[in-house]
């Protein structure tokens, strides 16, 4: 179970990393740069949430089959991150609607890009909505089951609820062992539970500030 850990929380960390770095750009695209066409672009990139996971599965594992990443690290990862990607920048863009132009403007005359506009004045405002989409992302790549039965082969890559499963075995066979199984689940609810406790004040700031919008 120590390996499950380590892979557990490589694959958990880098979808929450990823995730939040791709979605604050795309939502600074769809909030600062004017484009033609972005309100559309914008319905046609919500509207992939509307595809359940379980029609994305196949898709998924013939696409990672055939760039040979199954049973590896990318092909835990990257799935996810796109699988999070649409509303992570909905909820990104949700917050950057709400921080003033006036900010940008200001930051344009001093001579800032856009790259800095993005780094150090959007990026320090949306601290809450980053630990919000950083906490939901985490915990639905660290419960994950389906797509690590998919996509993990070897014994080495195992995650914690492939572990956990392997424990639970067919129970018409036999008889689990419980007491076993709950101690596992326990601990492998502490991670989440840190994760939370840690970012709770900027969860809690994120739920405020969405009721007060």
């Amino acid at each position: 179970f120590p390996k499950c850990f380590f892979n557990s929380f490589i694959v958990a960390i880098a979808v929450t990393a990823l995730t939040i770095f791709l979605c604050s750009l795309a939502a600074y695209v769809f909030t600062r740069l004017e484009f033609k066409g972005r309100n559309i672009v914008f319905i046609l990139y919500l509207s992939t949430m509307m595809i359940p996971i379980t029609v994305r599965l196949i898709p998924s594992y013939n696409l990672c089959r055939n760039l040979n990443m199954l049973d590896t690290y990318m092909g835990m990862i990257l799935p996810q991150v796109a699988w999070s990607i649409p509303f992570g920048t909905f909820l990104m863009r949700q917050f950057y609607m709400g921080i003033p132009k006036q900010l940008d403007e200001a930051a344009k005359i001093d001579g800032a890009n856009h790259f800095q506009i993005f780094w150090k004045i959007l990026l320090p405002n949306t601290k809450s909505s980053m630990a919000t989409l950083g906490i939901y992302t985490f915990i639905s790549a660290w419960n994950n089951l389906i797509w690590m039965l998919l996509s993990v082969r070897s014994e080495s890559k195992w995650t914690v609820t492939l572990g956990i499963s392997s424990i639970c075995g067919a129970s018409v066979i036999k008889q689990p062992t419980w007491n076993l199984i709950m101690g596992v689940i326990v601990i492998g609810m502490i991670p989440v539970l840190i994760l939370f406790f840690a970012f709770q004040k900027y969860f809690m700031q994120s739920v405020a500030a969405t009721g007060i919008k």
